[in-house]
């Protein structure tokens, strides 16, 4: 009994501890979404953002602030990432202080080849770090919405006309899509199929499957013209537009028309563009479902941003808008390549609202070549630049400051191909012809670029989260900057040119290939920097070269020779012989012959055009057979062939003809289901395990995908649309990722604040270590009191110098190689080469700067075996010594 009593006891306690917890939790879900505590850290964050941007501060304090930011930094991604808006300020102040360092202390040079280099670069980091701001902005706060849920039946609902323009599509590409479009579950519909290129076939199937067939005369304006032809043809209060290959599921419409009747201002919906098949990228390097590509940046990350602010771009398909909108601003834009966003832009300006549904409800095919991949970004470079010129979004009238802002970041993020090539090749004109970009010492170059760099790193890494992994952006960035830096310049003084390219779809290829004529400007700059590579030894070996410098832009080189191959390694083109992309989905699938004999198993992938089937058992099926599919608890039958058996159990089988209802079925098993595409799972942004991943792309290419795997598997995933809610039940928008356990996280940042704690209270053995590598002096700016401490901290090393090479000497040993070196360094630690010093400290400046040059002749002396001079050169050295503590007060 007193058994029983003491477990009831503990059931109580155990009850009561868990009903805290709850209670704790949901006060601490409540507390960490309270815009009150986002307000408060922000304010905490502006007064040491002020101090650090702002006031010249000596760089030992400077390296001091910024191992607090990046320490505070780490443990805010870790921990508390739902306050990923702090590590944005901090990310952005690190940058404003590089940017403001390079303003004051770096731009000139020795030549005109060095000035204009220089300028350059500077041009080139200053949009970066635009870009970089701008993109804060856009992610660090955002909306994530859910569907608002209708009655399809409803006969009140309003009309909607579905869109389907075409143009050289093949059948197999728009027949999915119009057999998904009339599949939607919404009464009040009509579909229509765009054709610009007036084809019999295409007409003969919209007849045969139940489409509306329109064709125009002509093909101006391209898809913003076929599109604004066939508005007065249909008669809907909206208008879904999809792209000919992007197939919608059953419930688009029953997700996206509630938006529309919720208010009365709302004038688009967009919805993800989500792609089944992997891009080039993806696809030639074996990285399908390794790395998220490359469009679930914008359709996963910025734009849930964009619609926080209201302003969600018009993508050009998986959309819908509001008639009365479109007619309002004159149809969709004609006067850009973009005319989606255009067209999204001119009706935000006109006071109409905009809405982001961050749920795939539709899926179609990524450009499957490299090329072609090349072309189709090179369209939205020109005209996402057109529109800077034309219709500039920061001059608009009509639209607010956030939408402005976000408009700007959407085009200004396409003219980065000029700053691209700046990059790509400023580290080769160093090694090859000795141009230097920077006019400073490449220490303290560093000093300010490591904290504006990593900072940079942690904050886009926390705020795209699984949707961005690191250095896969630079990939895409490298493969199309020679072209989108010639459409995006062209359209600076000729913003008019240029034409709509259709991107090619279906395509296949029938052995592997090399698409070189898409990567000639990256085979030359890839040869450059390989010949910098071989001028390392020559320009090491320059009389004053400085060390440091030579192996920075040789990292870089290295750097960059790894981007360029990596995209020339994307141009090797696999075989795809299939037509048809085939998606991996477990189906149940029965293989009935004319005989009444079935063979049952299950589908491991399968397309428009066929299915590979498991067997249960061993079995030889007959050539031609029927294969039924196991679908929302009937089964469909589809006319098959059987292509192939391996191991007695794997069937291959391509589709016969089929008729229109057969095609409609085939189509709803592929494309209808609303969770088809909530599924895809990718991990968390690891800087480290990304960079691994671009080393190894040979490796990985050589290996069939191991290595990929090896290095992007096994940690934390997270869906594209996340579903974590809090305690009440609630989908909780501000959360990433639960917090990691344990405390071996915060062993790094732990670390840099001991260092940053030993460096600010003067321990001199970390001083002293820390000013082996870095210049923790400034000349200008600093009080008497802390120049003379800088001085005395050079005197008291130059002392240790001195009796270094005076035991040397003595034993007979031979003095070392880099003695020379080692002097330099330090001479530009302290900046003695500088002119602007204390007047009350000129003498002791003039002193150690003599000291130092008299070691350097005393270590030649000792060479040469000169033992009359040795002496007097050291007594020379301490009398300086001695007269420089006099002048410091030592």
């Amino acid at each position: 009994m007193e058994s029983a009593t003491t477990v009831l006891v503990t059931e109580e306690a155990e009850d009561d501890q868990s009903t805290l917890r709850a209670a704790v939790m949901r006060a601490w879900w409540r507390l960490e979404g309270s815009p009150l505590i986002a307000v408060l850290a922000v304010l905490l964050c502006v007064l040491p953002m002020i101090a650090y941007v702002l006031v010249d501060l000596p760089h030992l304090s400077n390296a001091v602030l910024s191992l607090g930011f990046v320490a505070a930094g780490l443990v805010i991604a870790r921990y508390f990432p739902q306050h990923r808006l702090i590590v944005a300020i901090l990310s952005a102040s690190a940058s404003l202080r590089y940017m403001t360092w390079r303003v004051t202390d770096s731009l000139g040079g020795e030549t005109w080849a060095d000035a204009i280099m220089g300028l350059l670069l500077f041009s080139a980091e200053a949009y970066a770090v635009v870009v970089l701001l701008t993109g804060y902005f856009q992610t660090a706060v955002f909306r994530r919405r859910m569907p608002i849920p209708l009655d399809p039946s409803d006969p009140e609902l309003p009309h909607v006309d579905i869109f389907i323009p075409t143009y050289n599509e093949p059948l197999d590409v728009v027949g999915p899509t119009v057999l998904g479009a009339l599949g939607m579950e919404y009464a009040n519909k009509s579909v229509y199929v765009l054709d610009d290129k007036r084809r019999d076939y295409i007409r003969d199937f919209c007849d045969k499957v139940g489409a509306t067939y329109i064709k125009r005369p002509n093909n101006n304006h391209a898809k913003a013209g076929n599109i604004n032809a066939a508005l007065p043809r249909a008669h809907g209060d909206l208008i879904a537009i999809f792209d000919a290959d992007h197939v919608p599921v059953k419930t688009f419409l029953t997700h996206t028309v509630g938006f529309f009747l919720a208010d009365e201002r709302m004038a688009l919906v967009q919805t993800p563009h989500h792609f089944y098949n992997p891009d080039p990228v993806q696809r030639n390097l074996l990285l399908d479902g390794l790395v998220p590509p490359e469009q679930h940046l914008f359709y996963h990350g910025v734009q849930v941003g964009n619609d926080f602010w209201n302003s969600a771009f018009f993508c050009g398909s998986c959309a819908v808008l509001r008639r009365t909108a479109v007619e309002e601003v004159g149809g969709i834009a004609v006067e850009t390549v973009t005319e989606d966003a255009h067209t999204a832009l001119k009706m935000h300006a006109r006071g109409w609202k905009s809405a982001f549904l961050p749920i795939p409800l539709a899926a179609g095919l990524a450009t499957e070549s490299f090329a072609a991949h090349v072309g189709q970004r090179i369209r939205w470079a020109r005209g996402m630049a057109q529109i800077f010129m034309l219709d500039n979004p920061l001059l608009k009238r009509g639209l607010n400051l956030a939408q402005r802002l976000n408009y700007f970041s959407a085009s200004w993020h396409f003219f980065h191909g000029v700053p691209r090539l700046v990059f790509l090749v400023a580290p080769a004109m160093f090694l090859i012809f000795g141009i230097h970009p920077l006019y400073a010492d490449v220490r303290e170059v560093l000093l300010y670029a490591l904290p504006h760099l990593v900072l940079a790193g942690i904050g886009t890494g926390l705020t795209n989260r699984n949707v961005r992994h690191s250095f896969w952006p630079e990939v895409y960035e490298v493969a199309i900057a020679p072209y989108s830096a010639l459409v995006t310049t062209v359209a600076l003084f000729a913003p008019r040119q240029g034409t709509f390219n259709v991107t090619a779809k279906g395509t296949s290829f029938e052995t592997w290939s090399f698409e070189w004529r898409a990567v000639r400007p990256h085979l030359v700059m890839t040869a450059l920097a390989f010949i910098g590579m071989a001028l390392i030894p020559y320009r090491l070996g320059e009389a004053g070269v400085d060390v440091a410098t030579v192996w920075v832009a040789v990292v870089w080189n290295v750097y960059n020779i790894v981007m360029l191959g990596t995209v020339l390694l994307s141009a090797l083109e696999r075989p795809q012989r299939r037509a048809h992309y085939r998606m991996p989905r477990q189906i149940g699938a029965r293989l009935q012959s004319s005989s009444g004999a079935s063979l049952e198993g299950e589908t491991s992938d399968i397309s428009m055009g066929g299915a590979c089937v498991v067997l249960s058992e061993s079995g030889q099926p007959p050539v031609s057979v029927v294969l039924a599919l196991a679908h929302e608890d009937r089964w469909i039958e589809l006319p098959a062939s059987v292509r192939e058996v391996r191991e007695d159990r794997i069937v291959h089988l391509q589709f016969d003809e089929m008729s229109a209802d057969e095609m409609k079925s085939l189509s709803a098993v592929l494309f209808s289901d609303d969770q088809t595409w909530m599924h895809d799972r990718f991990t968390y942004d690891s800087p480290l395990r990304s960079a691994l991943a671009v080393l190894t792309a040979p490796l990985v290419m050589l290996t069939n995908g191991r290595w990929g795997r090896m290095l992007l598997t096994g940690e934390q995933t997270a869906p594209l649309v996340p579903e974590l809610k809090d305690a009440d039940g609630r989908v909780n928008p501000l959360s990433f990722r639960p917090p990691e356990q344990g405390l071996r996280w915060l062993l790094s940042p732990a670390l840099m604040l001991v260092v940053g704690l030993l460096l600010a209270v003067g321990w001199a053995p970390a001083l002293s270590t820390f000013q082996l590598y870095l210049p923790t002096q400034l000349v200008s700016g600093v009080s008497y009191l802390d120049r003379a401490t800088e001085m005395g901290q050079l005197y008291i090393e130059l002392t240790e110098q001195t009796r270094r090479i005076e035991r040397l000497w003595k034993r007979g040993e031979p003095v070392p190689e880099d003695w020379s070196r080692r002097l330099f360094d330090l001479r530009a630690s302290y900046g003695l080469e500088r002119t602007d010093t204390i007047d009350e400290l000129i003498i002791a400046q003039t002193l150690l700067d003599d000291v130092i040059f008299d070691l350097q002749l005393l270590a030649r002396d000792i060479r040469s075996g000169d033992a009359e001079v040795v002496p007097l050169r050291l007594q020379q050295i301490n009398k300086n010594l001695d007269q420089i503590a006099v002048e410091l007060g030592l």
